[in-house]
Formats: C-alpha cells, structure tokens, sequence
C-alpha cells in the first residue's frame, strides 16, 4: 500500500516537471520566432505583432491549463496523504489493546442472536471501564473515517479495501448498544458510521 502512495506522487511530480518544461521549450521557440520576424522582417512588423497577441492569448490559455493541473495534484496529492494517516493510524501500538479487546468481544457476540447483544455487551462492561473505553476508542476512530469518507477527504476506494469488512462487522455488532445510548443521550451517536455500514452494504448486495 505504500508503494501506491509513493507511485502515485512520484506520477504527480513528474508531470508537472514534464509539463513545464514543454512549456517553456515551446514558449522560447515562439518568442525566438516573433523576434526575428520583427527585427529581420520589417514589412511583416503587422505579422508578428498578430502573432504575438495570439500567443499571448494562447499562453493564458496554457498558463490556465498547467494552473488547473497543479491544483487538482495538489488535492490529490493531499487526499493521499490524509489516507495513508488514517490506515497507518489503525496499525499504531497504541491502538494494539482496543483492537484486541474489541475483537475479542466481537466473536462470541456476533454469534448470539441480535436481541440478546445489548444485555451481553451490557454485562461485559458493567464492572469493566477499560473495556468500555477500548470499544468507545475503536468506534470513534470508525466514526472519524466514516466521515473524512463522506466528506471526501480521504480515498473512498482504498479506505474501502481496507476498512469495509470492519466497518460492517462492527457496527452490526454493536448496533443495539450504539442505539441504546442514542436514546439515553438523546444524540446522534456514530451516525456516521452508520451511513458508511449501510452505504456498503447496500452496495455488496
């Protein structure tokens, strides 16, 4: 994954430079060219004159152009960045314990039938705070990706790849719980996540 990222901004970098440096081969022919039709050729001063208004015209055009490019490698560039921050995020050791915990609470969970997953998860955590705390931890760090994703700050397609069978797993585990403290709150608790579970899932059915 992060030869990806690196092929994709060593790409970035190497056509901007090829660009601007055609740019300014043909800008010098052009101006190599007027300047001697001007100076050589006096009775076509009108011609070069014409022309290099059409090649000013011409060069804005351009210069608009490579701008236009610039910019939108730019937020590629940034897009790509804040990706690889979010994935290398999840693989840090300081997230090692809540995933574990999480995982660990997961499996004998995801067995029982969905009316009985609140009371279980209840139970784990009634006299567990570091429990709960790991569970709240990997669900926020879920919500923050759920809306970097939405909001389109992040590459959808890679976080996709890396994160959908999370994403949908987890929220469907710990969907009773989540909706149980959106009515004790009163909040939209994970709303994010939970747009992000049903966007995929409805699009791998």
């Amino acid at each position: 994954m992060a030869r990806e990222f690196s092929k994709a901004f060593d790409f970035n970098l190497k056509f901007e430079r090829r660009f601007t440096v055609h740019i300014g081969v043909v800008a010098f022919i052009f101006v190599g060219v007027i300047v001697g039709v001007y100076f050589f050729l006096p009775v076509h001063k009108e011609l070069a004159t014409f022309i290099a208004i059409a090649v000013g015209a011409a060069a804005a055009i351009v210069s608009a152009f490579y701008i236009a490019q610039s910019v939108y490698a730019n937020v590629q560039s940034e897009e790509m960045t804040r990706t690889m921050s979010l994935t290398s995020e999840w693989n840090t050791a300081s997230f090692f314990d809540s995933k574990k915990a999480v995982i660990g609470l997961i499996k004998p969970i995801a067995a029982k039938p969905r009316e009985e997953r609140l009371r279980i998860i209840q139970e784990k955590i009634k006299d567990n705070e570091i429990l709960e705390l790991n569970i709240t931890n990997v669900l926020n760090y879920l919500e923050d990706l759920a809306v970097l994703v939405d909001k389109g700050f992040v590459n959808e397609a890679i976080i996709r790849e890396l994160f959908q069978t999370n994403v949908l797993r987890y929220y469907d585990v710990f969907e009773p719980w989540i909706a149980d403290l959106r009515n004790r709150r009163g909040n939209r608790l994970y709303k994010g996540l939970e747009n992000l579970s049903r966007k995929w899932n409805t699009s791998t059915t």
